[in-house]
């Protein structure tokens, strides 16, 4: 190492301990809970390099080398998003070490100018109240608009090499939600059972902008307090490659509404499809409502009921989690319940006055009705 960064490293150390000092008696502001990143469409920025809100580089950068921070890549503005305005993460050969792109809704920890040491981390910051993001959603999914243009992998150590490691050029965007404390990317094995869902995508090489979408696992139960914290980087590997391009924009949580399966009688009801919303079965809505079974689609989603008699018709309303914030996170199902008899033999071979008859327009009839449609006791019915 040269006597140029020998000093930056041994300067960086105590200005960011005596900064770590300062910082670890700071305590956040309380922030409302979210159900979307603020800033997930990269519109705002105070300057060309730098975000106004949501997400952090390593401009805010912690640890014993955060001084070091100025050399890092950093984020650039650029114009032709997928919509507007979108963000650029590089990875830059330093000399020192390959640097990432790195992206965040927490707070970058630099603890070491090795890449891969586990003092280097993205975590949930509770000390400022811009190194975190109370979240309070129960997502399903996330889709990200992204382009990326692949650098050149650095050479594979001996120990790689006899393991067997290979060196995928590819982005990543990952998403975590944890319970309250101070969780960090990569994981701490201590850690585990603060996690509540997960999920991310892998970005491969792509010059359009391309919609990637991850869906959530979930590992624990959502809670009243919760954090998410968002991570994106130009590899999923720390230092794997340099010159690197990924291009960002419209991050989005996704929140489903729908119906996975819709039963009458035990049945499946003949053409349902999560995304058609009317369906018609036989019966009568007095007598047979009660066959109607459903199971929703959505981790947090919740369904009800309602009923017209008038119109024997049952709906269902399927509301995201989101509903709260968005009103269009709903979907309504309507089932139409068809009481009309057809082939009605039972006019014709017992006397009229058994059964009470009207027209459609409501006009009771004596004897015989001639052949067509009626209400007969309180059914449509054909008679023959």
């Amino acid at each position: 190492m040269n006597k140029f960064y020998t000093l930056l490293l041994l300067s960086g150390a105590a200005l960011s301990m005596n900064a770590q000092q300062v910082k670890g008696s700071e305590s956040a502001d309380v922030k409302d809970a979210v159900y979307q990143i603020p800033n997930s469409d990269f519109e705002n920025w105070a300057s060309d390099k730098a975000l106004t809100d949501g997400w952090h580089s390593f401009e805010s950068a912690t640890g014993m080398f955060a001084s070091l921070a100025f050399l890092s890549p950093t984020p650039a503005m650029i114009e032709d998003g997928f919509e507007g305005k979108a963000i650029r993460l590089v990875s830059k050969d330093l000399g020192l070490a390959i640097a990432n792109g790195n992206l965040t809704t927490g707070t970058i920890n630099m603890g070491s100018t090795t890449p891969t040491d586990k003092s280097n981390y993205n975590y949930t910051n509770l000390k400022k109240s811009d190194g975190n993001l109370p979240f309070a959603g129960i997502p399903d999914a996330f889709e990200v608009y992204a382009r990326f243009k692949p650098g050149t992998a650095r050479d594979l150590t001996d120990e790689e090499k006899a393991n067997g490691t290979e060196i995928k050029l590819q982005g990543r965007v990952q998403l975590i939600i944890h319970n309250e404390g101070a969780y960090q990317d990569p994981e701490l094995e201590k850690q585990a059972s603060m996690k509540i869902a997960s999920a991310n995508v892998l970005i491969t090489e792509a010059t359009d902008w391309t919609k990637f979408t991850g869906e959530f696992n979930y590992v624990g139960e959502p809670s009243d307090k919760q954090y998410m914290l968002a991570s994106a980087t130009t590899n999923p590997i720390p230092g794997a490659s340099k010159d690197d391009q990924l291009d960002l924009d419209n991050v989005k949580l996704i929140y489903w509404h729908a119906l996975s399966e819709l039963t009458f009688d035990g049945k499946a009801v003949e053409g349902f499809n999560a995304d058609k919303t009317e369906y018609t079965v036989k019966g009568n809505l007095a007598d047979d409502s009660n066959k109607i079974a459903y199971k929703v689609k959505g981790k947090g989603a919740n369904a009800s009921t309602s009923v017209d008699p008038e119109n024997n018709v049952l709906k269902i309303t399927v509301e995201g989690n989101d509903i709260s914030v968005n009103a269009d996170s709903k979907t309504v199902y309507t089932i139409h319940f068809d009481n009309t008899s057809t082939g009605i033999g039972s006019i014709s071979a017992n006397e009229p006055k058994n059964h009470k008859v009207y027209t459609l327009g409501g006009v009771r009839v004596n004897g015989k009705p001639a052949a067509g449609l009626y209400i007969v006791d309180g059914k449509k019915t054909v008679v023959k």
